[in-house]
């Protein structure tokens, strides 16, 4: 604020008034000023002592404290000066005309810098209002500039969708610590905002802050800045928003050098947007990802974990050199995709591969050769008999758990990889299982899930499950065409749930479930026989005597245990 001091003749008195108060002197009085240099040198003459400036309203002759307080009830500024006593009358009044001429100089000076400064506000003005038409016609189209993002914040306050910001006077916007949009919460070291309507992320400071959460809202705009105040952040969750490509700012993720988990399942993404060193885990789940080039995991070399369900890849938009960089990855998801064939220069270092819902029809001896793979899960495609190579499991020297349930199958596929622990071939057309299909496992099957099929009491060999009869703990049969309980079943002498409901089961036949003949000891401890019209008349006593619990069994096929 410009302040003009005016000498003014009383008794000893120096106003000075505020721009607001009295406006700028005009050339006249600043003569008149100049003029009055005559009268202080008699003033001076009069008080030799001292000379105190103070208000005029001040009737007791108080002095003011300070410089600068402004008075109470007006526009004027209390200034109070103590000048010592000058050694002669002559050296006063040279002083004092001098003073004089200073102060006239800098009252012309100053009005012609004030005039510039008018000039320059006006500027500002025009400026304003031009960026404000801009900012309304462009919309959210130029937030990457620093002060578009204060007017995009600055309209979420607005619009009671984020907390007032700082004044802008009194603090830089871009190193203050920002208040949290409401409804987020923090706890430890943890941010979480869930279901928040905001549509531009605004800065959030918070140095000790390793996890933020931010899902289930309208984010549609991510500022550079926005993130730049939580350099130890280690997770970032902004699953299920409303993010494009151009939503995040180019160096957005890159910035954050030791963000280790990164959620951005449920956008409208098109491309792996440039990341970390440091990410071990990228979920990119249910977005428009169609394209994967070799540069889309570049330097990803730590990455473990890679997502990337239900987007709208298939093996022609996959560059054979997209996996290189992912020397490390432990873990891929391409469930829910367009895949016809399994892509080509897949990581070796694979240990899970899901593989759902895709349209897969084929599987070569080439197809996988994974030799760390140890869970492969290739449901609900397109997978018949003739399209599996005999050898195709041959590179899968470490798997142990495979399900093929949701296909169209007709029989357990030959093979199988020698660790094989669990096995999944449900929801098929698998209408028989020959001997000594499972006997080259080792140690043996732990699981075997065979129900939604066509099995019938033919179709189980007694040979059937040789290889895992001291291993199989769980064995699924239901909803079949079983007629009577399999022959092959009192072998399984590890055998803990047996599911045989949901078949055209009538007649339970001795030893059938309870054979002490082969082990006395049964570790049998549940079997399911529901939906099944079975005949009581001919349960024979003790049948299910081994059983710790049977359901869907009629009361009356107990009778005869009693």
């Amino acid at each position: 604020m410009f302040l003009f001091v005016v000498l003014w003749l009383g008794p000893c008195a120096l106003i000075a008034p505020t721009v607001e108060g009295w406006g700028f002197m005009d050339p006249q009085y600043q003569a008149e000023m100049a003029a009055g240099a005559t009268v202080v040198e008699e003033t001076l003459s009069a008080h030799p002592s001292m000379l105190t400036l103070k208000n005029e309203e001040d009737d007791d002759g108080d002095r003011s404290e300070s410089m600068g307080k402004k008075g109470e009830g007006d526009d004027q500024l209390l200034v109070t000066t103590i000048i010592p006593r000058p050694a002669s009358l002559s050296e006063v009044k040279d002083d004092t005309e001098g003073e004089a001429q200073s102060v006239s100089k800098q009252l012309m000076d100053e009005d012609d810098e004030s005039d510039e400064d008018e000039d320059e506000s006006d500027e500002e003005d025009n400026d304003d209002e031009d960026d404000q038409d801009d900012s309304e016609e462009d919309g959210d189209d130029n937030d990457e500039e620093d002060n578009e993002d204060d007017e995009a914040k600055e309209e979420e306050v607005n619009n009671g969708h984020a907390d007032p910001l700082p004044d802008a006077k009194l603090s830089n916007r871009t190193s203050f610590r920002n208040p949290l949009p409401e409804g987020c919460q923090l706890a430890d070291s943890r941010i979480t905002c869930q279901g928040l309507y905001i549509t531009h992320l605004p800065n959030i400071t918070g140095p000790g802050v390793t996890a933020f959460q931010l899902s289930g809202g309208q984010v549609r705009k991510i500022p550079v800045r926005s993130l730049a105040g939580l350099p130890h952040l280690e997770w970032l969750d902004l699953h299920q928003n409303e993010l494009t490509d151009t939503s995040l700012a180019p160096t957005l993720f890159r910035n954050l050098s030791i963000l280790k988990k990164l959620n951005l399942d449920n956008n409208n993404l098109t491309k792996i947007p440039l990341l970390p060193q440091s990410l071990e885990e990228l979920k990119i789940n249910d977005n428009k990802i169609s394209w994967l080039t070799p540069h889309s995991f570049k330097g990803l070399f730590k990455l473990l974990t890679l997502e990337l369900q239900g987007n709208g890849l298939h093996e022609g938009k996959v560059s054979p050199l997209t996996f290189r960089p992912l020397r490390k990855l432990i873990q891929l998801r391409l469930d829910d995709n367009q895949f016809r064939a399994i892509p080509s220069g897949l990581p070796p270092s694979l240990q899970r591969l899901r593989f759902s819902q895709n349209q897969l029809e084929e599987l070569t001896v080439n197809s996988l050769k994974l030799i760390q793979l140890k869970v492969l899960v290739l449901s609900q495609n397109r997978l018949q008999d003739d399209r599996i190579a005999p050898r195709a499991w041959t590179h899968l020297p470490k798997l142990e758990v495979l399900d093929l349930s949701h296909n169209e199958l007709l029989r357990i596929p030959s093979f199988l990889p020698v660790p094989l622990r669990h096995l999944s071939v449900h929801h098929n057309q698998i209408e028989s299982i020959p001997g000594l299909v499972f006997s080259h496992l080792r140690p043996g099957l732990v699981y075997l899930h065979l129900a939604h099929n066509r099995l019938d009491e033919g179709g189980l060999e007694t040979a059937a499950f040789q290889g895992s009869e001291d291993t199989l703990a769980q064995l699924l049969l239901d909803h079949n065409q079983l007629r009577s309980v399999p022959s092959a079943l009192p072998r399984l002498q590890a055998l803990r749930l047996l599911r045989l409901d949901h078949n055209l089961i009538r007649y339970v036949p001795p030893n059938s479930i309870c054979d002490t003949r082969i082990h006395k000891n049964s570790t049998l401890a549940s079997l399911h026989l529901e939906n099944n019209p079975i005949d009581c008349s001919d349960v024979q006593p003790a049948a299910f005597s081994c059983v710790e619990v049977v359901r869907g069994l009629h009361p009356q096929c107990h009778k005869g245990e009693e």
